[in-house]
């Protein structure tokens, strides 16, 4: 999705844009990359989901397709949330980015953040990219939850299914 400083921050081909290409003929291709799954997630995007014009259409068709949308939480101006509850469409938002920072010290800290919001409110959302260390450390966090008392629940546990919701529920217990 197009960020604001685009094109000097690029996400590639078939950004889904606010001005310019083919907005549902991007969006299918894609979708079209990948098979078996439930959901899909903004990924820079802060100029498209500040934008209800361009950002509407693409979350129709993702609704169309009885996908729910996950708000990556990059951007506190994105209307996902406002946009995907006028469609129905089951929506949630990352509450904390885990690597963002990219130290040992700081995904320390955000996953300490992530469980404190876990135990105050009954469910967090927290996101990481794919690198080594970062999965390995999950990886020790997740054996690591259950004796402490916490379930980790894939987003599609979190996101509110029922129809016309469009917010993150409760972590099942």
């Amino acid at each position: 999705m197009e960020p604001f400083d685009f094109p000097r921050n690029d996400p590639g081909p078939h950004t889904l844009r606010v001005d310019g290409g083919d907005l549902n003929e991007d969006l299918r291709w894609l979708m079209s990359r990948f098979a078996g799954y439930v959901g899909v997630m903004s990924f820079l995007g802060s100029r498209f989901t500040a934008n209800e014009e361009a950002l509407a259409p693409a979350l129709d068709e993702i609704a169309r397709r009885g996908l729910f949308i996950v708000d990556d939480g990059g951007s506190s101006q994105s209307l996902i949330a406002a946009t995907a509850a006028k469609l129905s469409l089951p929506a949630a938002r990352v509450d904390i980015v885990l690597d963002q920072r990219g130290t040992p010290q700081s995904l320390e800290a955000a996953l300490a953040a992530l469980e404190a919001q876990a135990r105050r409110t009954g469910s967090a959302i927290g996101f990481a990219n794919a690198q080594g260390p970062t999965i390995a450390r999950l990886a020790r966090f997740a054996r690591e939850a259950e004796s402490r008392g916490l379930a980790i629940a894939p987003i599609s546990a979190l996101v509110e299914k029922s129809a016309g919701a469009a917010t993150a529920a409760e972590a099942p217990r």
